[in-house]
């Protein structure tokens, strides 16, 4: 979505492996280098917070409204 919504940009060059190439192992997309996951890469959280905390990038908010008891009896 970030990719797609222009927010991050990769380098011209960036080619993601094969699903059979990334297959069990560890792979990070942002980086593009086998080692670490992209969910826990400190550098793609920390690009994307800079860019929360600094109003570059902002998501909906949406408040969670329960309209039955689910615990009930």
């Amino acid at each position: 979505m970030l990719l797609k919504d222009k927010h991050i940009a990769l380098s011209d060059d960036h080619k993601i492996p094969t699903f059979e190439q990334r297959k069990g192992n560890k792979y990070c997309k942002f980086h593009n280098v086998f080692g670490h996951w992209t969910n826990s890469c400190l550098c793609f959280r920390d690009m994307v917070q800079k860019a929360i905390d600094e109003g570059r990038l902002k998501f909906e908010e949406k408040s969670i409204q329960v309209d039955t008891n689910p615990l009930q009896v």
